[in-house]
């Protein structure tokens, strides 16, 4: 009688455990990547690095135009001047070319470090305003929505932690991108 006595009060302790257990929970669903598009923050980020691919882009333009104007001018010196002087000339001209190509990939790694430092600041100041709402509210797990399928809404506290990071970070200074200065263009020869 022993036997089935023990896994009957087991069994019964087990049944009472669990939804005590289960009542105790406090689970919260945040939306981040909607916090990350849609805050204050992050929309000053983005506002901010437009201006600087705005400059980027009529700098490099400017260069570009240059380099077809210089392109056309060797092709117009082909016939006048020697083999020779032509091949110094289009080494040159083809120096320029993968000069700019090289600034333009640092002026693109550089504007992603700036960038990757601004979102660094949004994300630690997100951390610290979901902690606080757990210590608040004694949540037990906090799950972005993106890793649920289905979750009552008033699990969600989205618009809380965006109205907090909204207050306590209003806007973001992004960091200049580190000056990269142009490589140094050969002058074609004969200028």
């Amino acid at each position: 009688m022993r036997k089935f006595l023990l896994p009957l009060v087991l069994a019964g302790f087990a049944a009472t455990a669990v939804p005590a257990f289960a009542q105790q929970q406090s689970i919260a669903v945040i939306d981040t990547q909607r916090i990350m598009r849609d805050s204050l923050p992050t929309k000053s980020i983005g506002d901010q690095i437009a201006k600087f691919r705005t400059t980027y882009q009529a700098d490099i333009t400017k260069q570009e135009n240059e380099l077809r104007a210089a392109e056309q001018e060797l092709n117009k010196q082909r016939t006048i001047i020697s083999a020779e002087a032509f091949a110094d000339r289009r080494r040159a001209f083809e120096q320029r070319v993968g000069n700019l190509q090289r600034d333009v990939e640092n002026r693109k790694r550089e504007l992603d470090k700036s960038v990757s430092t601004a979102m660094g600041t949004v994300q630690g100041s997100l951390n610290k305003i979901i902690a606080a709402l757990v210590e608040e509210r004694k949540f037990t797990l906090v799950l972005p929505k993106s890793q649920t399928i289905y979750n009552s809404p008033s699990m969600e506290v989205t618009d809380e932690v965006m109205n907090r990071l909204n207050k306590a970070l209003p806007s973001v200074k992004v960091p200049p991108p580190a000056a990269s200065a142009p490589a140094a263009a050969p002058k074609p020869a004969g200028r």
